[in-house]
């Protein structure tokens, strides 16, 4: 068996045994860049992006967050027609938690600490920021958040970015990152499942992301 085979396999795997273990747990990206927010302690999350064409690389993340709040990520990318295979392991280390709406996340982390992905060593700093909503506006809206940061290397400089949660459940994440604008719309299945369409540098991705704490 090829050894890109065996490697999608276990990736595979590792996600459906996501799906029967854990509590829900939070996410550590806008849509590719970086936030100020990390996962919660001894939590996991796995996602998806699938271009339907088969035109352009499709993408997959699996986080780990240990118990001392480090979060590191293994970053997959892939072409069906392409032997080489893309990884990538970033790593993310929280200075301070939004604790309250008042005070912002901020992170410290390194994307692609192995050179093998496609951003190199590029280190960053992010910080989120949670905005208080009044009474009126949680009737239709129950959660804001702005992310902004700056990185080193490929990152190119400052990067910034918006998510908000509707009260149908529908979540809404875009950033400007890499000189790049992506969206992504999540739509929740379940208490561990979104449902996932992007749009990463004007092109249509599909997908999905699992998100598990023990």
């Amino acid at each position: 068996m090829r050894r890109e085979t065996i490697a999608g396999s276990i990736w595979l795997l590792f996600a459906a045994v996501l799906l029967f273990v854990g509590r829900t747990a939070g996410a550590e990206r806008t849509v590719l860049g970086p936030t100020g927010d990390t996962l919660a302690p001894d939590s996991y999350r796995a996602e998806f992006a699938l271009n339907p064409q088969g035109k352009f690389q499709n993408r997959s993340w699996l986080q780990f967050s240990s118990p001392q709040g480090i979060e590191f990520e293994a970053e997959r990318s892939d072409l069906s027609t392409e032997r080489k295979k893309g990884y990538a392991l970033n790593i993310q280390y929280p200075i301070t938690y939004s604790l309250t709406s008042a005070l912002p996340a901020i992170a410290i982390g390194v994307r692609d600490v192995t050179g093998t992905g496609n951003e190199h060593g590029a280190f960053y700093l992010a910080a989120t920021k949670s905005f208080r909503l009044s009474d009126a506006q949680h009737r239709f809206i129950h959660e804001v958040k702005i992310d902004a940061g700056i990185g080193s290397g490929r990152i190119g400089g400052i990067f910034f970015g918006g998510q908000t949660q509707l009260a149908v459940g529908l979540r809404i994440q875009a950033e400007f990152y890499r000189r790049q604008t992506n969206i992504t719309v999540a739509l929740p299945i379940s208490r561990h499942l979104d449902a996932r369409a992007y749009s990463l540098d004007s092109r249509i991705y599909y997908g999905f992301s699992i998100s598990l704490q023990r």
